[in-house]
C-alpha cells in the first residue's frame, strides 16, 4: 500500500494511560510515529490508516 498522502493516529492503552500519537508517511509503505512512548506487556494499541482519497481502516493489538 503507498503510503504518499495518507493520514494516521495510534492509540496506546497501558494501564491508565492514553496516548495518542500521528503516524506520518515514512517510504513507500511504511508509516511511522515518532517520540518516546510508554510500551510494555498488556499495552493495547488501536491504529487508524486513511489512505489518500480512501475510507479509513482500522487496527487493534496487544503487546504480550
Amino acid at each position: 500500500m503507498a503510503t504518499k498522502g495518507a493520514k494516521g493516529k495510534i492509540t496506546m492503552l497501558t494501564g491508565a494511560d492514553k496516548t495518542e500519537v500521528d503516524l506520518i508517511p515514512a517510504g513507500d509503505s511504511r508509516m511511522e510515529a515518532k517520540g518516546k512512548f510508554n510500551v510494555s506487556a498488556g499495552t493495547k494499541a488501536v491504529v487508524e490508516i486513511t489512505p489518500e482519497g480512501k475510507k479509513p481502516s482500522t487496527l487493534r493489538f496487544a503487546i504480550k
